[in-house]
């Protein structure tokens, strides 16, 4: 290279720049400002990327913060691309020698179904996850995607492309519920009438339902029944449906309404009561269980249970010391009962 032409932006006057094009022998020339057309290589080629942007955008549906991968990518495509400036060549085969490997072109914006590791869905979870295809992956064999909804960018190889082409057609399955009518040519069908009030009973329905006599009449004569004595043959909409079984509603003050699992069950006066007389449940705290009428043998359930841990020695009477916090106990009480629902034992 030995002339560079550029608009002179500020990328191609830093001091970097300029020492780099020194030590290399490259001539740096700028071009009036606005003045575009002497530059007319490089503007030629924006707008041929940019409309490729583009276009690009609006067929993958996609808003216009995502030119950065769109222009990357139409890029790309360019150059691998013939072009007139190259005899049967490509610029990318021009600069690196190779030929070119065009198997990795998708679709930009197409639907791209990412497999998803064990290690990060659930048992019963998706095993793809949806995305949109942004190019391919730099300095990596793998594709740029991007999760929409969330807006999480991924570079991935082990991925299903859907690129669109023709749907298929919709196949309709039709289920025949009302078999119908079948109405002779030669019958007219009398006009519709104004009112419903007004209406008389249809001549057509007679035609339709003919009553053959086999007995009175030879086999091509046709009876015409009365239309007022025939019964009413049409469907009714109500009669098809299930009935509903109606329940009268509950009464607000409803002892229902009063169990609860976040609390003590609040009982009736009746169950109260009950729990009030009767002796064989268990007592919560000790004064409840003096208060009782088996108060005798809960204090020798205390009493045993105070000799079993002196006997232990599990604790030992010390002083009380000066600003701590003693740690409070409790009593628990159980009836054991034998198999028959008897008392056996006071546990304390």
């Amino acid at each position: 290279m030995s002339v560079f032409w550029t608009d002179g932006g500020g990328e191609y006057t830093g001091t970097d720049t300029q020492r780099y094009f020194e030590e290399r022998g490259i001539k740096h020339e700028i071009t009036m400002p606005d003045t575009p057309q002497q530059n007319g290589v490089a503007e030629r080629m924006n707008r041929t990327l940019l409309d490729k942007v583009r276009a690009m955008l609006v067929d993958a549906g996609l808003p216009e913060t995502y030119w950065y991968d769109a222009l990357e990518y139409a890029a790309f495509i360019h150059n691998l691309s013939p072009t007139r400036a190259l005899e049967n060549m490509t610029p990318a085969e021009a600069w690196s020698g190779n030929k070119p490997d065009v198997s990795r072109l998708r679709v930009f914006g197409s639907r791209v179904f990412v497999h998803l590791p064990d290690k990060v869905r659930s048992k019963l979870g998706a095993k793809s996850l949806i995305c949109t295809f942004l190019g391919n992956a730099r300095q990596r064999s793998g594709y740029k995607v991007v999760h929409r909804p969330t807006r999480r960018f991924l570079e991935t190889h082990d991925v299903v492309f859907d690129e669109g082409g023709p749907e298929p057609e919709p196949q309709h399955h039709y289920h025949r519920i009302i078999e119908p009518t079948h109405i002779t040519p030669t019958t007219p069908m009398p006009p519709a009438e104004s009112s419903l009030t007004d209406a008389q009973p249809s001549p057509t329905t007679s035609q339709l339902t003919p009553a053959m006599d086999s007995e009175n009449s030879d086999d091509n004569a046709i009876t015409q029944p009365d239309a007022s004595n025939m019964p009413d043959t049409t469907p009714t909409l109500a009669s098809s449906r299930p009935r509903r079984n109606v329940k009268p509603p509950i009464r607000d003050d409803d002892p229902r309404y009063k169990v609860t699992s976040y609390g003590p069950r609040v009982r009736t006066s009746e169950h109260a009561n009950a729990a009030h007389t009767d002796n064989a449940t268990d007592p919560r705290t000790y004064v409840e269980a003096m208060s009782r009428a088996d108060a005798a043998e809960w204090d020798a359930a205390c009493e045993e249970e105070r000799r079993a841990f002196e006997c232990l020695g599990i604790y030992e009477v010390v002083p009380r010391p000066k600003g701590r916090k003693v740690v409070s106990s409790k009593w628990v009480f159980r009836i054991k009962r034998g198999p028959d629902g008897a008392i056996q034992k006071y546990k304390a």
